[in-house]
């Protein structure tokens, strides 16, 4: 089977979020950034009321500020982070070409080409927008299901796939 699309900057974002997110130490300081930072603000709101009584509301409008902190603040790093791969990857494009034999992958793009044996793919990531290839811990082909609709049916191209790597590869489906 053979697939054409185009990796825009934005399926890069996606990508790098996804992957992200499933590192266990980046997830470690994202829990530990939410925790104390918000144990923080619950302590001066309790400074407040110990060292100055009169000062109920002020404390109370902190206490919120660290319960908003406490909730919101994977979000607030995701966005930020989000900004700081779109500007590493600002307006990229490439289009891409794979054909999925019985030895593997052949690749195409406009940076390089060559064949993937199907033993260096690693493990399969399909999340609601996206499959993801992985042949080793960080890199990936990106797949944009949006992009591969125009062309082939999805379901067609998972059973591809998967005939292609069977059961050597690791296949895991993520619900965004």
């Amino acid at each position: 089977m053979r697939i054409s699309y185009t990796i825009k900057s934005e399926d890069i974002v996606a990508f790098n979020i996804q992957h992200l997110n499933k590192l266990s130490h980046i997830r470690r300081i994202k829990r530990k950034n939410k925790i104390i930072i918000s144990t923080l603000y619950g302590a001066i709101a309790l400074g407040w009321v110990v060292y100055k009584p009169m000062q109920w509301p002020m404390a109370w409008i902190v206490m919120f500020v660290g319960i908003l902190w406490f909730y919101f603040y994977p979000k607030v790093w995701e966005r930020g982070m989000v900004k700081k791969i779109k500007k590493i990857f600002k307006d990229k494009e490439s289009r891409q070409e794979l054909e999925f034999g019985h030895k593997g992958i052949w690749a195409k793009s406009d940076i390089k080409s060559g064949q993937i044996p199907k033993e260096e793919i690693k493990k399969i990531v399909e999340n609601e927008n996206y499959l993801f290839l992985y042949f080793n811990e960080e890199n990936a082909i990106i797949i944009p299901k949006k992009e591969i609709e125009k062309n082939v049916k999805w379901e067609e191209l998972l059973d591809c796939i998967k005939s292609v790597f069977g059961k050597e590869c690791e296949f895991e489906r993520i619900q965004d």
